[in-house]
């Protein structure tokens, strides 16, 4: 009985141990991710912004570098069951979520943009150093 009291401690201590550490990624150490960025406005045929930003985190999603440069991006979202959604960039917004135009973004280098063969949502879509994004404002996807 007692063997099998110390079992179930040590077994309820690794788990323990490995919830509360989850979410580390190489040891937790933090680092600066910097994206490359393409906004363009295609419904007026305009490019918004071009350039580098970046974050400073553990394991940063696009919605944390988006949101890390929130101001400079001049970004609108909101959370959602769903995760950020991106309403504006660079001023311009949709108005009309039912028949757009809306924001939409795509990376030839996010490896699991590239795997999938399109990008997730921004909150849990995971960016590396050196990844680009373009964003698109237009009527299609």
């Amino acid at each position: 009985c007692m063997k099998l009291m110390k079992m179930l401690l040590s077994v309820l201590l690794v788990f323990a141990v490995c919830g509360c550490t989850k979410n580390d990624v190489k040891d937790g150490v933090e680092k600066t991710v910097a994206i490359t960025l393409k906004i363009e406005d295609a419904m007026n045929h305009k490019e918004l912004f071009k350039g580098t930003v970046s974050a400073t985190g553990i394991e940063l999603t696009l919605a944390d570098v988006l949101s890390a440069n929130a101001d400079a991006l001049q970004l609108v979202s909101e959370d959602t069951a769903y995760g950020m959604q991106i309403n504006g960039l660079m001023g311009v917004e949709t108005t009309d979520w039912a028949n757009g135009p809306w924001w939409g973004y795509t990376s030839e280098n996010n490896e699991s943009c590239v795997q999938a063969g399109y990008c997730t949502g921004a909150s849990e879509l995971k960016v590396a150093d050196g990844d680009e994004f373009s964003f698109t404002f237009s009527q299609g996807y």
